[in-house]
């Protein structure tokens, strides 16, 4: 089965609890995916302040190739 983690401040954080999705048609489970917390909200916070001001000055252009290199 897929797992899921956080990607904080550009690394994979493992959740300490996870819960699982589930395609509603069949009940099948697909993942487990990690559950934040208070510490997972905490670190993903201060990475985005953290970044932000690189990205605000990222040209609109570059800003949408990245966006959608994710998908």
């Amino acid at each position: 089965m897929k797992k899921i983690n956080h990607w904080i401040n550009g690394k994979n954080v493992a959740g300490r609890e996870y819960f699982h999705t589930t395609n509603p048609a069949s009940g099948e489970v697909l993942a487990e995916v990690a559950s934040g917390g208070e510490a997972e909200l905490h670190q993903a916070v201060a990475a985005a302040k953290e970044a932000f001001p690189k990205w605000a000055n990222q040209p609109m252009k570059e800003r949408a190739r990245l966006m959608r290199r994710l998908g």
